[in-house]
């Protein structure tokens, strides 16, 4: 806690890139491994294929300082995880029997650091990363080599957390009046409902949104039902 902190702000670093082999150069003393005339990070022996962080402070080195705000290294307020803008949407229609009810939420700003091993991959895996970081033949990847886990927190790598959720659609069609009467029954209404049918968002998809939790997710449920009178 400090004066003027503002709930929800994440620190982190800035994102240079990812090293490739034109960046470095074979070191010499050590067959096998490289060099890198940039700043100093906190892997000691960097390689093709990892993240390079931003010299904030121009001492050379890429730190977390003593974590304080008076000497924060290299790592600055880069975005802020709480949920702005939450919203929600009903609406309801009916024409000639039918009627339609709808519900959505949302929430419209949130920045989110995910440092899950399920997106990451550990010794567990994931296949989204797995296809998507770099290798020798593929050095325009998005992220860095695998099996490396969660990088340190940064730019590069924040996730937009606004999503849009059609939490509830119930369809509904009522029976002619002339048809039900002929079965003595005064009203008949056929119902199917869904719930928890569609998100809209850049949240990956093995996390529920609304949580940021890969432990429960959301379950989407269907359901057909009947209201009869007599």
């Amino acid at each position: 806690m400090y004066e003027g902190m503002v709930q929800g702000d994440i620190w982190g670093y800035v994102t240079g890139g990812i090293l490739q082999e034109s960046d470095m150069v074979p070191d010499p003393a050590r067959e096998g491994f490289w060099i890198f005339y940039g700043p100093k990070g906190p892997t000691a022996t960097p390689w093709p294929g990892d993240i390079w962080l931003q010299d904030l402070n121009g001492d050379g080195v890429i730190t977390a300082g003593t974590s304080t705000v008076e000497d924060p290294g290299d790592r600055k307020i880069i975005a802020n995880n709480r949920p702005r803008y939450r919203f929600g949407i009903t609406a309801d229609v009916a024409y000639k029997g039918f009627d339609l009810s709808l519900f959505l939420q949302g929430v419209g700003k949130r920045d989110l650091w995910i440092d899950n091993s399920w997106f990451w991959g550990s010794a567990a895996g994931s296949r989204y990363m797995y296809e998507n970081s770099w290798r020798p033949d593929r050095t325009n990847a998005k992220y860095p080599m695998y099996g490396g886990g969660a990088p340190s927190v940064q730019t590069g790598y924040l996730t937009n957390g606004a999503f849009l959720r059609m939490r509830q659609a119930i369809l509904g069609y009522t029976l002619p009046s002339q048809l039900t009467q002929r079965a003595v029954i005064d009203r008949m209404r056929l119902t199917f409902s869904a719930y928890n049918l569609f998100d809209i968002t850049a949240i990956p998809s093995v996390f529920d949104p609304d949580q940021i939790s890969d432990a429960y997710p959301q379950k989407r449920t269907f359901s057909f039902g009947a209201q009869i009178t007599f």
